[in-house]
């Protein structure tokens, strides 16, 4: 549980990361995408574009990182579910709620 809950928190840190990034060189999202959504992700990789090539591979690297991020909370969601001693969707609420884990 702790390993997913640091994961979660990785995975914030890298969306904020990459939700920035566009900002700071201004490509604004339109209102009818919301964030993290698969089509918000398919709009920066089709929209979100740069002549440099740094920064074309920051943009890569961000997009990478963050679908790591959400890769390895699945995992680490699998292997709680297969622990079977606690119900996963017992936890993973609580999780949710308070944002840290309140009891195991």
């Amino acid at each position: 549980m702790r390993a997913r809950e640091a994961a979660k928190k990785d995975q914030l840190r890298r969306r904020h990361r990459l939700g920035e990034f566009p900002l700071r060189h201004h490509h604004r999202l339109t209102d009818a995408v919301k964030a993290w959504t698969k089509k918000y992700m398919d709009w920066i990789q089709a929209h979100v574009g740069f002549a440099q090539l740094a920064l074309e591979a920051t943009l890569a690297h961000d997009l990478h990182e963050v679908e790591h991020a959400t890769e390895q909370i699945l995992q680490l969601e699998q292997a709680i579910r297969r622990c079977g001693n606690i119900p996963a969707a017992i936890v993973f609420n609580e999780v949710r709620s308070s944002g840290r884990v309140t009891r195991i």
